[in-house]
């Protein structure tokens, strides 16, 4: 079984060229249905909504998104 991946949140003025380097792919939320696409790609839903109402859903903050590797 594969382990879902880890759903974190970072301010988009904190990315580093570093965090690019480790994820240089990331998202932000911007409308309900963003939910059900996390989902898909592999992320707990209760941990992703979590997550967002913490910051008041805030376009300020990104998430990095998985790769391929990770989803396959």
């Amino acid at each position: 079984m594969n382990k879902l991946p880890v759903f974190s949140l970072k301010k988009i003025t904190d990315v580093s060229e570093a965090d690019l380097r480790l994820h240089p792919v990331w998202g932000a939320y911007y409308e309900p249905d963003d939910i059900e696409t996390l989902v898909a790609l592999g992320y707990d839903r209760i941990e992703c909504s979590q997550a967002l109402e913490a910051v008041g859903y805030s376009d300020l903050y990104v998430f990095p998104l998985p790769t391929l590797e990770t989803v396959s």
